[in-house]
């Protein structure tokens, strides 16, 4: 079956002496387990997450290559000190034969207190890379298979080590220092049932398998319940992706030049044209379905008028015509159908969350331009947890892998290094700067216009009212009903541009788009600044920082918009 491009990660950790004689039975349940995901999730490409250490990382990469998946490795250190692991030259040529077949691995960076000598030794120093690996693919993974004999020993950078990791949370010095009340990230662990040779009394089957959740505030069904949503928006998106991007090839087209115009010689590899391609992928999906959103929203409040204007009608007008309340009835029907159905859809969200994608993958491709290596998921979407976990996992299966060094922008040669910061200002941060200037001008003039409209009925509806009044003095003849049934539509089409302008969210647009394009400018001063004076340094800072803080508003608009759902408009 087809699939689409976000992955949905599995990580894999466990003993490395497992018994000869367990094997088929481990085999049997990892398999069982990739299985199932991959039939809960047909759309979307599986991605296993090992570092090929002996045992049980190894089986568990032999089973998901003959599942069809892909393979990621990430070495705690250099392949060279790594393989010292490795005794025999069959277990070096069997690590060598899965590396081939990976998709691709990467060596971790050393922690800041080890260097290369002190991990030659079995000591402390490489027990932490070990234990970086290992929360590297915890937090690389939407789940992690723990083929673990359940005994909680926590030695630096084991098994039990590692899955803990998925189900506390990872401290420092793994990942950096988070904010005090910060929840932690946290997932799903299979616990596969692993003997080992040197602990072997258990009572249970070998290649048992039971779900391990974190304990935290929510219960264990609500989490079952989070994870399933997680992986049920991952192949949402796959579907879309399948169903929709065929039909939307000139847009998609559109998407890339606009993100990545032609790149020199240097700065074009596998990884800058993948970003691209998620980039249009995700923002090609997010206009279509935007789009949509819009055609639905004025389809509702055109509706809600001429339900309004029906009802008035027979209410002053059509008193003694029964079909009315028929049509009445009839466009009530056709609104709350509409809503319905768009809100089976999830048009709204599939925007939303789309956008968001997009946004992150546009920070992630100039960062990887700068020479910065790290997942913009890090930094991304920490107000809105939960309901959009599945983006930040997205993104961090897009941004495998990040540590790769022929891949890294940092050090170019200074032709190549000025045109890529050229690119960076130029593409990014100046066209950032005039998107959303533009779009401040855009709202602020939209608003305006219906607030102007809105008034207007509003004036034109009292007026008649007032008119009728002094009529109604004057005059002995009975009340026109035709006048009052007009002054009483107008407040309510005036309420109802009023609905919609709030819909829209065009005045939080407008105050968004202005602090943006505030923000935009002054980067793009300090960034000409440093770029003048050859800091470099100092520019890549300034990127950094100016991502954070795009991701950080990207989170409160859709923040935003989440609390304005497509609904059948009250007035």
């Amino acid at each position: 079956m087809p699939q689409g491009s976000l992955p949905i990660t599995i990580g894999i950790t466990g003993h490395r002496d497992i018994r000869p004689e367990d094997v088929p039975a481990l085999e049997a349940s990892v398999g069982n387990i990739l299985s199932e995901i991959a039939a809960a999730c047909p759309a979307s490409p599986l991605v296993v997450i090992t570092s090929l250490a002996e045992g049980a990382d190894r089986l568990a990469a032999r089973v998901a290559l003959s599942h069809g998946a892909k393979i990621v490795v990430p070495l705690p250190m250099s392949r060279a000190l790594y393989e010292t692991d490795f005794e025999t030259p069959e277990s070096k040529q069997e690590f060598a034969g899965l590396l081939d077949q990976a998709d691709d691995w990467f060596e971790l960076p050393l922690l800041h207190q080890a260097t290369e000598e002190s991990v030659k030794v079995h000591g402390t120093d490489r027990e932490h890379q070990y234990a970086l690996v290992g929360a590297y693919i915890a937090r690389y993974s939407h789940c992690v298979i723990a083929m673990w004999d359940g005994e909680p020993h926590e030695k630096v950078g084991g098994t039990a080590y590692v899955a803990g990791f998925k189900l506390r949370g990872i401290p420092p010095p793994y990942i950096a220092v988070q904010g005090r009340f910060e929840p932690e990230e946290t997932g799903v662990v299979y616990h596969v049932l692993t003997p080992r040779l040197s602990h072997q009394e258990h009572t249970e089957e070998p290649g048992t398998v039971r779900i391990m959740y974190p304990k935290n505030i929510m219960t264990q069904t609500d989490f079952a319940e989070k994870y399933r949503k997680i992986l049920a928006d991952t192949e949402a998106f796959n579907q879309d992706e399948l169903a929709l991007m065929p039909t939307l090839n000139d847009a998609q087209a559109k998407s890339k030049q606009y993100l990545s115009p032609q790149l020199p010689e240097g700065l074009h590899n596998h990884r800058t044209e993948e970003l691209t391609g998620y980039f249009s992928t995700a923002d090609t999906l997010a206009g279509f379905f935007q789009g949509r959103t819009h055609k639905f929203l004025r389809l509702l409040f055109w509706g809600a008028m001429c339900a309004t204007i029906t009802f008035e009608y027979y209410a002053y007008l059509g008193t003694d015509n029964p079909y009315i309340l028929i049509g009445l009835f009839g466009v009530l029907c056709i609104a709350y159908g509409i809503n319905h159905y768009a809100g089976r859809s999830k048009y709204a969200d599939k925007f939303q969350d789309y956008r968001t994608i997009a946004e992150g993958v546009r920070v992630q491709y100039y960062w990887k331009l700068a020479g910065i290596e790290e997942s913009v998921a890090n930094n991304y979407l920490k107000e809105q947890r939960s309901e959009l976990d599945w983006i930040r996992h997205g993104l961090r299966g897009w941004s495998l892998p990040y540590y790769k060094k022929e891949k890294s922008f940092i050090n170019l040669p200074p032709i190549l290094n000025r045109e890529r910061w050229v690119l960076i200002v130029k593409g990014w941060v100046d066209d950032q700067y005039k998107y959303f200037a533009r779009s401040t001008d855009r709202e602020t003039k939209r608003l305006k216009k219906i607030g102007r409209i809105a008034n207007f009925l509003l004036v034109g509806g009292f007026g008649i009212i007032a008119v009728h009044m002094i009529y109604q003095f004057v005059s002995t003849t009975k009340p026109v009903l035709t006048a009052l049934y007009i002054s009483s539509c107008l407040p309510i089409a005036a309420g109802l541009l009023f609905g919609y302008a709030e819909k829209r969210s065009l005045a939080e647009h407008a105050r968004q788009y202005e602090r943006m394009a505030s923000l935009f400018a002054k980067a793009k001063k300090e960034l000409e600044i440093s770029l003048e004076n050859e800091d470099f340094a100092e520019a890549r800072a300034i990127v950094y920082e100016l991502g954070k803080e795009a991701l950080k508003e990207n989170g409160e608009w859709v923040l935003t918009h989440r609390n304005r759902p497509i609904e059948v408009p009250l007035a």
